[in-house]
């Protein structure tokens, strides 16, 4: 199953992303463009609420991928749920970029 994303609610306000419980960085690298495409429908930032609750582990070199592609989104926030060890990892990442909040308001 790919990850899959949708409008969460019908301003266009909030995008939420479902990871399967594995998926590689090539399915990552499509899923971030998606997300772009979505966020570029919108004249607003949006937040981003990314599900890895069903993740088994986090694909070698995704990190480093989401790095160099979510950088580039139209994206104000982003909100993690998931196991603490794949979450603190995303979140390892996302806080290093400039202008993005992220934060976990709930592990699985």
């Amino acid at each position: 199953m790919p990850i899959q994303s949708v409008w969460f609610d019908s301003d266009k306000t909030i995008i939420y992303t479902q990871a399967p419980e594995t998926f590689t960085v090539q399915e990552f690298i499509l899923a971030v463009r998606e997300i772009g495409e979505f966020a570029e429908t919108v004249d607003h930032p949006v937040a981003l609420i990314i599900d890895e609750s069903n993740v088994a582990r986090v694909p070698s070199g995704m990190l480093s991928a989401m790095r160099s592609q979510i950088r580039h989104l139209h994206v104000r926030e982003v909100v993690a749920v998931g196991p603490p060890p794949i979450v603190q990892a995303l979140l390892g990442v996302l806080t290093q970029l400039p202008g993005l909040t992220a934060r976990v308001p709930y592990t699985a």
